[in-house]
């Protein structure tokens, strides 16, 4: 189109929001330096019109309802090594919007945990701002999931999805400047679960799941996106064990604690109580092996898991 701004360029920007669903306002240097994949996506809220009378067999016309509409964000990411001890990684702000709670310990740690907040609707919230082709989509009040994935070949990675009320994109707008280079991309160094008889397993492959469950509420005071039971699941491939007999111990093991460590410990992905939860066909290299999914309990309050980067 004519005088349209159509660019490759593509930037991500997000900060926490002081007050829920009021605009935190983030600027280039909340902006995320890198990242492998990005998308927005409009949820349009389509008015039931299904005991409508009409005059033929065909579809009423469609109406949507922009008041009662969301949008969404897909957003990978791989995961960099903090600059020092204690400062906060570069996926903190969508960390936040996932509804993790952020314990800083000053020239050691961050650590993030699940939280039950004691008012889902004003619970803890980002803004953001993605720029694709020269299209500026805004998302206040965003929350949603995040899964994390793990590997000797591709390193650590995070892919998070997601939403907030519908805000009207604005079109012509140029990306931010691109970011300094961030730093070293996280490198696998050891995944180990240990069985109930102290038995340890290496694990050579995951994927983390927050899974969250995300409410779009529409009511007469508006639209949010809301928050509900963590249910947070580890899956393991069995060619991610060395052996079968490892394998099976695995499985037959009721409970096991799990820990995965990055870059020597910088980044450690802690469960203290996993178990089975289903098994799930999925091909590999052309043969069917069954991945297992499990499920991250707590022990005591909310501890299913902790992310602790150093």
């Amino acid at each position: 189109m004519p005088g349209s701004t159509s660019s490759l360029q593509q930037a991500v920007l997000c900060k926490r929001e002081t007050v829920p669903y009021i605009s935190s306002s983030p600027t280039s240097s909340d902006g995320l330096a890198m990242f492998t994949a990005l998308s927005c996506k409009i949820d349009p809220m389509r008015v039931d019109k299904k005991n409508l009378a009409k005059r033929t067999f065909g579809p009423s016309f469609p109406q949507f309802d922009r008041d009662g509409s969301f949008i969404s964000m897909q957003l990978e990411t791989p995961m960099i090594k903090v600059a020092a001890p204690g400062s906060k990684p570069s996926i903190s702000e969508f960390l936040y919007a996932c509804g993790l709670k952020e314990i800083i310990t000053a020239g050691t740690s961050v650590r993030y945990e699940p939280q039950t907040p004691s008012d889902v609707d004003a619970a803890q919230s980002s803004t953001a701002e993605a720029y694709i082709g020269g299209i500026k989509y805004k998302l206040i009040g965003m929350r949603g999931n995040f899964t994390l994935s793990g590997s000797p070949k591709d390193g650590l990675n995070a892919k998070f999805d997601l939403s907030a009320p519908y805000i009207q994109p604005t079109p012509d707008s140029a990306a931010p400047s691109a970011l300094p280079y961030p730093g070293n991309v996280m490198t696998f160094s050891t995944a180990t679960a240990v069985l109930a008889n102290a038995q340890p397993i290496d694990i050579g492959q995951f994927e983390f799941s927050l899974n969250a469950e995300i409410v779009k509420d529409v009511s007469s005071s508006g639209v949010t996106v809301f928050l509900l039971n963590h249910k947070p699941t580890l899956k393991i491939n069995p060619y991610a064990v060395a052996t079968k007999s490892d394998w099976q111990s695995l499985l037959e093991s009721e409970l096991f604690s799990f820990s995965a460590s990055f870059n020597n410990g910088a980044f450690v992905l802690s469960a203290p109580n996993v178990a089975l939860i289903q098994s799930n066909p999925k091909d590999r290299a052309g043969r069917i092996s069954n991945e297992q999914e499990f499920e991250c309990f707590e022990t005591s309050g909310d501890d299913q898991f902790s992310m602790t980067f150093s």
